[in-house]
């Protein structure tokens, strides 16, 4: 009889710790499941962000590829009038004689 009684007392401490054992560990859980959920709100702004900021590159480059003459497109009288004013010391307008 005395067996029985121990062996009770000793099963219910076991399952008491078991129990606490188990809340421990679903409260972590809980704890990286939010954790994860702020993570993966987080990384989504930060796509939508970048996603947003590579349209605004873009945007930029077109701009300026608009604005910056491609190749070799100037007349040659143009290129002959830009070498002179390099190849010259700096003059006012005042000075050059157009």
């Amino acid at each position: 009889m005395l067996e029985m009684f121990e062996k009770l007392i000793n099963e219910h401490g076991s399952s008491v710790i078991l129990k606490e054992r188990l809340k421990l560990i679903n409260d972590k859980y809980e704890a990286l499941g939010e954790k994860l959920e702020i993570s993966n709100n987080k990384n989504e702004f930060l796509q939508k962000e970048n996603e947003q900021l590579k349209q605004h590159v873009a945007e930029i480059q077109g701009q300026l590829s608009a604005t910056i003459p491609k190749g070799d497109n100037l007349p040659q009288e143009q290129k002959d009038i830009l070498k002179l004013l390099f190849s010259q010391p700096l003059k006012t307008t005042q000075q050059i004689d157009l």
